[in-house]
């Protein structure tokens, strides 16, 4: 009873993450290519918040197995493959105009941003495929590990977030907090945890923790790729 209107609430939220007819407008790149360029950096920006809510409910789904959250990671991996391809066209487009030099940097801030945001969203792809294997194969995550797995996760997606907002202001100081998160895992403490959990073992041989752990790491470096680009540009 409780899935059809979680699933009507989904519905509404992907459709506002839709892009707009407004949106993307090919005759504003012969316009203004200023104007093109803060069209593409809005959709960017979508796409960026979309990835964080896909990757949430692919965690979601890893850790419950419950298949609400597999529906809802699985409509915004449409959604934001949608996009990405309607910016990634958007751009090329854009790259073959004859841009001044501020625009020409601001530019390959967008398409870097994007192809980061793209690799993101891979991994929570890769997520959700992890929980499948998991189902398939009955080889659920350890319980002694579970919460060092949601640690990783939460500083990951912090990092992501806090790039995300970077971005979205050309926040200087928000730039900084995701570049000082991002690699804070890189310590001595946090270095000794994912040693740990890349050797994880079940008692039928292997699991997939190692992959987690891969994906929650390239998340972290992707976000730090989009804050120091932040930074570069403001200092």
């Amino acid at each position: 009873m409780d899935k059809l209107p979680f699933i009507s609430v989904l519905a509404k939220a992907v459709t506002k993450l839709m892009p707009s007819d407004e949106s993307l407008d090919p005759s504003l790149i012969e316009q203004s290519s200023s104007i093109a360029l803060g069209q593409a950096k809005e959709e960017i920006l979508k796409m960026g918040y979309i990835t964080v809510r896909g990757l949430k409910e692919s965690l979601q789904y890893l850790l419950s197995n419950q298949n609400k959250h597999r529906e809802a990671a699985s409509q915004f991996d449409g959604v934001m493959n949608n996009l990405d391809g309607k910016i990634a066209g958007y751009l090329t487009r854009l790259a073959a105009k004859d841009l001044s030099k501020a625009e020409s940097n601001k530019y390959s801030m967008l398409k870097n941003a994007r192809q980061d945001i793209e690799i993101i969203g891979n991994h929570f792809e890769k997520i959700m495929e992890i929980a499948e294997y998991q189902i398939t194969t009955k080889t659920y995550l350890p319980e002694m590990i579970v919460s060092d797995i949601k640690e990783m996760f939460q500083n990951s997606i912090d990092t992501f977030e806090l790039a995300i907002i970077a971005f979205d202001h050309y926040d200087l100081d928000s730039a900084k907090d995701a570049v000082a998160k991002g690699t804070q895992k890189r310590t001595l403490q946090g270095t000794h945890m994912e040693k740990m959990l890349l050797s994880t073992q079940t008692p039928n041989g292997p699991d997939r923790t190692a992959d987690l752990v891969l994906s929650f790491r390239a998340i972290r470096d992707h976000a730090v790729n989009i804050a120091a680009a932040i930074i570069g540009e403001r200092q």
